[in-house]
């Protein structure tokens, strides 16, 4: 069985009184898109014919992960 990463809840929750209604996207997919730009920049900058659309949304994903780490401290 995979393991449940952490993803820092709803990015956008909506609140409903007593009853918190998580929905969308997840933190971890906020910061990820958040830092797409910056992933991908560490790659372009670089020689542009040499990067994979994969590889940029792991670093973007990377840095969520480590978003989110600092956020629990």
């Amino acid at each position: 069985m995979a393991e449940k990463r952490e993803d820092g809840g709803p990015a956008f929750p909506i609140l409903n009184g007593n009853c918190n209604m998580p929905g969308g996207m997840s933190l971890r997919d906020w910061f990820a898109g958040q830092s797409v730009y910056v992933a991908y920049r560490n790659f372009a900058d670089g020689e542009r014919d040499q990067w994979e659309a994969s590889d940029v949304a792991a670093d973007a994903y990377g840095l969520a992960d480590a978003l989110l780490t600092e956020r629990q401290k």
